[in-house]
């Protein structure tokens, strides 16, 4: 208990899932009932509204992206966010062959960071559904 949590969404649009923002705001509720401090932010990430409603609840322990899955976007979200993070930054879809946030994973651990890990689950009876965490110490 204790935590203070902030998420940024863009639901039910592109990778969205029907009904995500429901089941969002069912998250939501659930941590704040069991004593945290949680709040979502529906809009985009890149948008300077929500980067000052994740700077108001900052800095965090973690920072977690898992944006659009573009190139751009990822970098963006890094550009924007990362600095908001005081123990890891966390990117999701790093080791995708779909998504180009796999790319900008690899461009940023290998410029910037000496201290990261990868989680690849086993994915080699549906191979498309390689995704990954990937988990980097500031």
């Amino acid at each position: 208990p204790g935590a203070r949590i902030a998420s940024i969404d863009l639901p039910n649009v592109q990778t969205g899932r029907e009904g995500s923002q429901l089941r969002l705001n069912d998250a939501i509720g659930v941590l704040n009932g069991m004593g945290h401090e949680a709040a979502v932010h529906y809009g985009d990430s890149t948008h300077a509204d929500a980067i000052t409603f994740a700077s108001a609840y900052g800095p965090y322990d973690l920072v977690f992206i898992d944006g659009d899955h573009s190139y751009e976007g990822c970098m963006a979200d890094y550009t924007n966010y990362g600095p908001m993070a005081r123990k890891y930054i966390a990117f999701h879809d790093v080791a995708s062959t779909i998504w180009p946030c796999a790319k900008a994973w690899a461009d940023i651990i290998a410029t910037k960071h000496q201290h990261t890990i990868s989680v690849i689950a086993d994915t080699s009876a549906q191979p498309q559904k390689l995704m990954g965490i990937g988990v980097m110490l500031i």
